[in-house]
């Protein structure tokens, strides 16, 4: 099976940033007790902009996805948890509020031991996935990196390409 990892597109030339979230709070990898922290249904801002593009997700400061991706993910893996954000425009004239769910994806150990490491804290030149360690798994975290790698397998790329969601992007992983 091949697999991919979840990315906001190339594509997207000017995304939506969010404005008053903690960044110590919404990060990349939140642990089990920070994410039972969070509180739910916060609030937060962004400055309108004519050309801003409101995708189905956000990888900044934390990985975020709208409703629709939220379902996707949830039905091939009914492990995730998630807390929503409504993000509203600074600018009280505009009437365009989106919303997002930030995710606690499950994590797996399954780093092949090739992965190319740049540092000692776990920040990865090449990602490479050790196909036994992943089994029949669709959507997860890979453990033991700072970097924030949710992965999904062909099946979920597929699905989430047939509902036409906007600025949602995949790059290939190695799996051996």
């Amino acid at each position: 099976m091949d697999y991919y990892r979840l990315i906001l597109s190339d594509s997207i030339k000017n995304k939506l940033l969010l404005t008053a979230l903690d960044t110590k709070c919404y990060k990349s990898n939140i642990s089990d007790e920070e994410f039972e922290k969070l509180p739910e249904g916060i609030v937060t801002f962004y400055k309108y902009q004519s050309d801003i593009e409101i995708t189905d997700i956000l990888m900044e400061p934390s990985l975020m996805v709208s409703p629709k991706l939220k379902k996707v993910l949830q039905m091939y893996n009914n492990e995730i948890e998630a807390k929503s954000v409504k993000a509203f425009p600074v600018q009280k004239e505009i009437n365009l509020s989106p919303e997002y769910w930030v995710l606690h994806i499950p994590e797996l150990d399954c780093l092949n031991r090739e992965a190319v490491k740049i540092n000692p804290n776990g920040t990865v030149q090449e990602l490479i996935l050790n196909r036994n360690d992943i089994g029949e798994a669709d959507v997860f975290k890979v453990k033991g990196t700072l970097e924030n790698f949710v992965i999904v397998s062909l099946a979920v790329v597929e699905s989430i390409l047939r509902r036409k969601m906007y600025g949602v992007g995949f790059r290939e992983v190695k799996v051996k």
